[in-house]
């Protein structure tokens, strides 16, 4: 039998009785918080990624400012790796669009919930859910509603996310915001050294060591610092070992590797599992 879902960008918006809810997984800035996920305790709670880099989530969010059509085939290769069963959210108008892409990438295509605020409660041939209500439809509340089948491959079989496991989503999804920002710190740097490069270089008054020197200045400017680096390695060694490594498994080794690089001095500052036992390692 069809079961109602709703979603919404204000959890304590949706009725505390809902039987099945979505949210959003963090970069988001609707992203829910541990707390909003744990007000809906007997609801199947579906998680939603907004980018195609978020390898978390049973949904992809594709439609303008989130994944595009031509990144959901990839987030799904990436998801299946993962060994969940995938979805992918989009628009009526934007369906034809992605799947054309799931063909022309050769990927199988994943499971479909579909938008269409029509107010027609009715799930289209070829998908496991509709969204066919907003506020403005169904006037009810700060919701949306959707119809979903009586069974959602990879999200009514796959364990609910833990608390730790999201306060580990949470950080990772932080470092990686971070790292993007001294990419981008480290490329705004080196153009500003091209620029008084070009400038020495143009003027007739710069000698052969002045040259040299501010050379050697401007290069030493965008390099990344040891701290960087040691950043962007720790934030590399967890993402691999969780993505080749199941579950509690995969947070025991990236804990013994937090203690490991403690003992050289590196901080690793990955969250530790309360209710993890000391010895798995």
């Amino acid at each position: 039998m069809p079961r109602t879902m709703y979603d919404s960008v204000t959890p304590s918006a949706i009725p505390r009785s809902a039987a099945m809810v979505a949210g959003y997984l963090p970069p988001s800035r609707y992203a829910w918080s541990a707390a909003e996920w744990a007000m809906f305790p007997q609801a199947v709670k579906v998680r939603i990624a907004i980018f195609a880099n978020v390898n978390a989530g049973h949904v992809l969010d594709v439609e303008p400012g989130d994944a595009t059509p031509a990144q959901a085939p990839g987030w799904v290769s990436m998801r299946r790796r993962a060994g969940v069963d995938p979805s992918i959210y989009c628009n009526a108008s934007t369906w034809p669009t992605v799947r054309a892409e799931f063909r022309r990438q050769n990927v199988r295509e994943p499971h479909y919930w579909i938008a269409r605020y029509d107010g027609v409660a009715t799930i289209p041939a070829g998908a496991v859910a509709k969204q066919y209500a907003d506020p403005t439809v169904h006037g009810r509340g700060h919701f949306d509603l959707s119809v979903v089948a009586d069974h959602w491959p990879g999200v009514d079989e796959e364990d609910d996310m833990t608390p730790f496991q999201y306060r580990v989503l949470v950080e990772t999804q932080r470092r990686v915001s971070r790292t993007y920002a001294v990419v981008v710190e480290n490329q705004r740097r080196i153009a500003a050294s091209q620029a008084a490069i070009l400038a020495a270089i143009n003027s007739d008054n710069t000698s052969t060591p002045e040259m040299t020197r501010i050379l050697d200045e401007k290069v030493a400017e965008h390099m990344p610092s040891s701290e960087e680096i040691v950043a962007a390695q720790r934030m590399l060694l967890a993402d691999v070992v969780r993505e080749v490594v199941p579950g509690e498994q995969a947070d025991a080794i990236v804990e013994k590797l937090n203690e490991k690089l403690a003992d050289i001095g590196v901080d690793v500052e990955l969250p530790a599992d309360p209710d993890a036992d000391p010895d798995a390692a």
